[in-house]
């Protein structure tokens, strides 16, 4: 069986949304397949950290693979986005701008 491809929708308007700069800090609430974190990780190389959230182990798994030429950059939450603020403070993370990334997931 094959694994599902993942195709973004909307990605310029994301980062355009996110105003991703070089250096900046950015959260992806829903992660999934990693396509809009990919985006904003491009973006804002060099430099530039993501927190990545999703409530599905199997979908980080799939991101942390696909984004692993950013793991100096990135770090996984295997954790509901609805926890956002309990997660940044946990993480000492928060975000550059006061957008965020999410996105319905769909298969």
């Amino acid at each position: 069986m094959l694994a599902p491809t993942h195709i973004p929708v909307l990605v310029k308007e994301t980062i355009e949304a996110l105003a991703v700069q070089p250096g900046g800090r950015y959260i992806d609430c829903t992660l999934g397949g990693g396509g809009h974190a990919t985006a904003i990780l491009d973006h804002s190389s060099p430099g530039g950290q993501l927190l990545g959230i999703d409530a599905d182990p199997e979908a980080l798994k799939i991101s942390e693979a696909r984004l692993q030429a950013y793991s100096s950059s990135t770090l996984f939450i295997n954790e509901n986005f609805a926890n956002l603020q309990a997660i940044c403070i946990k993480y000492d993370f928060f975000p550059d701008h006061s957008g965020y990334s999410i996105a319905a997931t769909t298969t």
